[in-house]
């Protein structure tokens, strides 16, 4: 019988049984196909040792006038610009901007309107007055956004624009320490507006407490950061059990649920029916605490606890834990933009609500908590914002120390959004676009999902529709809301969770939008990649492609993704393009996962699919940069296709990659047959050492049967290929030994070791017959 020769179609196949894919292969793991060739994909190398904090879903590369190399680094908790491997942090820290709504002349109650981002106590004022100069001031008091009191009188205009700086000054004495020596200090706030996982530091003076001194606190400087714990689950009840009298020391009964902690917030009535709320600052044990100041309280009176109005730090020093409340009236917090969810929240997240459930002005969240940031170059400075928030700028011949700031507060900001869900700045004449986002003039700040706004050409911060500006907006009307947009060839793609449309610029007529697609479904906001004049985009049951036409593009491996994917986190879903190879790349979260845990790719030069396993988290091609890049689930950044092994740790790994047949007739699957030997074809080019892979034979006695046990009749089923001395003509194993009886096999290459890299060509196999049966 002559030697019969194994060559099988490019991609993988698995949309039907293993037979059914008898002339192709069945399943595969982190090899790709080139010229029809299934070959190892290459490797991976960080940039750095050093990490970032949070789950990175957001990556951008630029090159600034001065030559220098940037990365955007968007992750859940904090914002960063990668550096020659160093991630600085540049998150925007709690600032906002308003509009005096009403003229004061002398006064400290003003009245405002059109405010972004969030107004604290403690905050410094600026702007001008209304003859003209300079404003410095202090926010007093806050009886809401609108409505704000100074600490000085001030004579204010009408749409005077005001500026509100981060830096809030706590109330007297807002340390906390407890009984027992610690490093946990809990900080009194009361003005509120942060939340567990934020980030703050602190300035000012600082009157020792317990042992927590100023050098303590700031960690020997002035900018130590702390993540605060912040846990508004937690909360206890139950009653007086001896009568206050005007005394911090109180006496209860046992809570009746949860546990009484320092720094909650005692709530309840006083002896004369007052409201209380009073900081707990020392628990001597469930039925004995100390409270901060003096109160009259009834026997049997009912109070609850909660974290309300503090929150917990870890210092560097223990305190001496003596249940103590200090710290002096000169402190104040800074503290950055809130944290957001590291993956999505069932209770909002996508495909929670009906299409079209809501009202016209809320609609129905399709993407709910998890933190989603956009960002895009306007020259070569960074615009940026999160899902849901506001506008963000970073000047890119700035320090790297220095931070992102909301846009509103640039000189010559007019009316820009209050938040936006999607931002893009047009490659065709500079307009920065906002996708689902706040209607012109709306004081209220509630965000339309299908609605689209633009500056002004060549402007970030000209907002105003003008005779003499293109700053304008329209309103997309089929889906719930607006998912994602991506810059195409002389056009915007924008995706609601129903229909595509293409937005060009029409001159002085501005941007129109053309429905191009509609009864589709798109899986996230990043499950669109751009490539080759085409948008493929992963939609919630099936794969599209846009090429003028929308169209679903026919999938081999559709029932395996499709049948395998997270119903509730596929926000997570990331899609980018891997261009020296012609591939589309989609990361995705598998059923059971909170995390992406598995990649299905295509490549649109041979229109064939294959998949495998790899936990990324967001991409960005290779462009100006040399490799391209991912993020990873262990913090830091990875040039793909560097190198042949697994270099995300300090010490090297091999990358286990492999692919398996489908099951294929011995002859014609008619008789039995005895497979001897098997003749290897493959090369080891770019392999360091003395690189080897793993060559197998699975036979069946039919479809049915599951692979023969054992394997082999007494001998091997597989043996190892190893490379001899690199030659011109490189030499390998000549041939496998091997004694497995069937009618059908499968074939399968694998490698795990470090410096392996490898291309399958056709590998031959020996037979006789042996049989019927």
């Amino acid at each position: 019988m002559p030697l019969s020769k194994i060559q099988l179609q490019p991609g993988v196949n698995k949309e039907g049984t293993r037979y059914s894919a008898e002339e192709g292969w069945n399943d595969a793991d982190k090899v790709r196909f080139r010229k029809g060739l299934p070959e190892k994909i290459g490797g991976w190398q960080r940039i750095s040792s050093a990490v970032f904090d949070g789950i990175c879903r957001s990556l951008h590369t630029w090159r600034t006038l001065a030559s220098k190399l940037y990365v955007g680094v968007g992750t859940n908790t904090k914002f960063y610009i990668e550096s020659a491997g160093t991630y600085y942090d540049v998150t925007p820290t709690e600032s906002a901007t308003a509009t005096v709504k009403l003229a004061t002349s002398s006064s400290t109650t003003v009245t405002l309107e059109n405010n972004l981002g969030t107004i604290r106590v403690g905050m410094t004022v600026t702007g001008t007055d209304a003859s003209g100069s300079a404003l410095s001031a202090t926010v007093d008091a806050v009886a809401s956004q609108g409505s704000i009191t100074l600490g000085t009188s001030t004579s204010l205009a009408l749409n005077a624009i005001l500026h509100f700086n981060a830096t809030g000054t706590l109330a007297a004495n807002p340390l906390v320490t407890g009984a027992s020596a610690s490093t946990t200090v809990y900080v009194v706030d009361t003005n509120g507006g942060y939340q567990d996982g934020d980030y703050v530091t602190f300035a000012g003076t600082v009157a020792t407490v317990d042992g927590i001194t100023q050098s303590i606190l700031f960690g020997g400087g002035s900018s130590k950061e702390y993540q605060i714990s912040y846990n508004t689950a937690e909360q206890a009840s139950t009653t007086i059990n001896v009568r206050v009298n005007n005394d911090t020391t109180v006496t209860l009964d046992a809570p009746s649920d949860g546990t009484i902690a320092i720094g909650m917030t005692m709530t309840g009535t006083d002896e004369s029916d007052a409201a209380i709320s009073e900081i707990v600052t020392a628990v001597s044990n469930q039925t004995s605490i100390t409270i901060a100041n003096a109160k009259t309280i009834a026997d049997g009176a009912a109070v609850s606890f909660a974290y309300t109005d503090a929150y917990a730090i870890t210092v560097s020093n223990a305190s001496a834990g003596t249940d103590t409340k200090g710290g002096g009236s000169a402190i104040a917090a800074t503290y950055k933009i809130n944290s957001g969810d590291e993956i999505e929240v069932a209770t909002d997240g996508w495909g929670a609500g009906d299409w079209g459930g809501g009202t016209w002005s809320d609609g129905l969240s399709s993407i709910g908590s998890i933190r989603l940031w956009d960002q895009a170059n306007f020259g070569e400075d960074l615009v940026l914002n999160f899902r849901g928030g506001p506008l963000y700028y970073w000047d890119g011949d700035g320090a790297l120390t220095t931070t992102a700031h909301l846009l509103s507060s640039r000189t010559g900001a007019l009316s820009v959004p209050a938040v936006a869900n999607k931002i893009l700045v047009s490659d065709i004449n500079r307009f920065v676009f906002c996708f689902g986002t706040t209607a012109y003039l709306d004081t209220t700040n509630t965000l339309d999902p299908l609605l689209i706004r633009w500056s002004d050409q060549d402007s970030a911060v000209d907002w105003r529709p003008a005779a003499d500006s293109f700053s304008a907006s329209l309103r997309l009307s089929r889906g719930g809301e607006i998912i994602t947009a991506v810059q195409a060839r002389q056009e915007i793609l924008v995706w609601t969770d129903a229909a595509l449309y293409n937005l060009q610029f029409l001159g002085t007529d501005g941007w129109g939008a053309q429905l191009v697609g509609e009864n589709i479904s798109i899986a996230g906001p990043n499950a669109v990649a751009y490539a080759n004049g085409m948008a493929f985009w992963m939609g919630k049951d099936k794969f599209y492609i846009y090429d003028g036409n929308t169209k679903p593009l026919n999938s081999s491996v559709h029932r395996h993704v499709f049948n395998n994917i997270s119903p509730t986190q596929q926000a997570q879903i990331y899609a980018g393009t891997n261009e020296a190879f012609n591939e589309i790349w989609w990361f995705y979260p598998s059923e059971n996962s909170t995390t992406n845990d598995l990649y299905v790719v295509y490549n649109y030069l041979e229109n064939i699919w294959y998949n495998g396993t790899l936990a990324r988290t967001a991409w960005e091609d290779s462009g100006i940069r040399t490799f391209p890049l991912a993020a990873t689930y262990t913090k830091n950044l990875v040039d793909h296709e560097s190198g042949i092994d697994d270099g995300e740790g300090a010490t090297l790994a091999g990358i286990t990659a492999s692919i398996t047949s489908g099951e294929f007739d011995i002859e014609d699957g008619n008789r039995m047959a005895f497979v001897w030997r098997l003749l290897p074809d493959l090369t080891f080019d770019g392999s360091e050492g003395a690189p080897s892979a793993t060559l197998s034979l699975l036979p069946l006695k039919n479809s049915g049967s599951g692979y023969n046990d054992p394997l082999s009749e007494g001998g091997s089923n597989s043996g190892v290929v190893t490379q001899g001395t690199t030659i011109t003509v490189e030499p390998y194993t000549t041939q496998i030994n091997t004694r497995i009886r069937g009618r059908q096999m499968a074939f399968k290459i694998e490698s795990t070791d470090i410096g392996v890299k490898w291309q399958l060509g056709y590998p031959r196999i020996d037979m006789r017959p042996d049989g019927r049966r």
